[in-house]
């Protein structure tokens, strides 16, 4: 019997430009918390994403990235795994939404909200 694996081939990486930096949460709350910030969480900054922009196009270039990288294209997926907790809509699957943008025909896709722990149970399920 021939077991299946998950293999990781390629990453890849996607932040938004938009840089806000903790002086922007020290101007709204009025007082000093970058200072925690940076002292107990190491947070210097963090990206957000444009008004126009859903969390597909946020995966769509980490996941362009990565094919690349692996020498392989969206037809070579064999499923689609999002970890998100703001997908783009509540029905369909942000999943779904980047297999058909990239052209990912033949993967199977679905999303999954575990917060925090994401990545770690997408790979574990993967």
């Amino acid at each position: 019997m021939k077991t299946r694996a998950a293999t990781i081939v390629g990453t890849g990486m996607y932040a938004p430009e938009r840089v806000i930096s903790n002086q922007y949460f020290n101007d709204l709350y009025k007082k000093d918390i970058g200072k925690f910030l940076v002292e107990q969480r190491n947070i210097h900054e963090r990206r957000w994403m444009k008004e126009d922009q859903r969390t597909s196009d946020l995966i769509i270039p980490a996941a362009e990235e990565a094919m690349k990288n692996a020498g392989i294209t969206a037809k070579d997926l064999d499923l689609i795994i999002v970890s998100t907790d703001t997908p783009d809509y509540l029905s369909p699957s942000t999943a779904s939404v980047v297999a058909y943008r990239m052209g990912a025909v033949n993967a199977g896709t679905y999303d999954i909200n575990t917060a925090c722990a994401g990545f770690v149970v997408g790979c574990d399920i993967a």
